[in-house]
């Protein structure tokens, strides 16, 4: 089914150089795309990537999905899109709550619009599994983005992109990831920090992750 879909498709993947995101371009590749473009706000690491680049089809963009203009131009001639832009870690978005609905819910919604205006065929926004009955901030802005993406797809049914969303567990070793954390605290000999110790957590690798959003 992938093949079938991405076979010389352009496809755009938002928040391109995070975990997730730079596992969904290197794993298109496979699929013999016609080009990945892959956005991101982070100059230094899109320059080390343009440097590195594993295939001269990875095309890199330097933008910010919170400005619509930022990303608009870059949609133009698009089939599939991948929104992983997103802040993600918990205690940050607490912190800093507007930030996180600049980008979770605003961004996204930049993303959807851009995807319509440029008769995008497809749009993907990846979410979290802390959007069911959020109780922190990282959670009600993704529940937010994917209510977003609901409703515009159910109210415009004239319009060419469909939208799909997908929720994952806990991923292993991205950014930031508790197994990430654990691992610097034994190499520190620090004390292991959990939320809880009769917390049950789900995990999911990257690739599996990936895997599940091909199919």
């Amino acid at each position: 089914m992938s093949e079938y879909l991405f076979r010389g498709k352009n496809i755009c993947v938002t928040g391109g150089l995070g975990s997730i995101g730079s596992e969904i371009g290197r794993g298109i590749l496979k699929f013999n795309p016609e080009k990945v473009v892959v956005v991101d706000n982070r100059e230094t690491e899109i320059f080390y990537s343009k440097m590195y680049s594993p295939s001269p089809i990875i095309k890199y963009e330097v933008a910010d999905v919170r400005n619509y203009d930022s990303i608009e131009h870059i949609f133009k001639n698009i089939d599939i899109v991948f929104h992983c832009a997103a802040m993600k870690h918990v205690t940050i978005c607490e912190d800093v709550p507007i930030e996180a609905i600049n980008t979770n819910v605003i961004g996204t919604k930049n993303v959807i619009d851009a995807c319509i205006n440029n008769k995008v065929d497809k749009m993907i926004f990846i979410s979290t599994d802390k959007a069911a009955n959020p109780i922190n901030v990282m959670g009600a802005t993704k529940l937010l983005a994917e209510k977003t993406v609901m409703a515009i797809a159910a109210k415009k049914k004239d319009i060419r992109t469909k939208f799909g969303i997908v929720r994952f567990g806990n991923v292993l070793y991205s950014r930031g990831s508790v197994l990430e954390i654990w691992n610097r605290q034994l190499l520190e000999g620090s004390p292991i920090n959990l939320t809880d110790g009769e917390m049950t957590r789900f995990f999911m690798s990257i690739p599996e992750c990936v895997n599940l959003i091909f199919t």
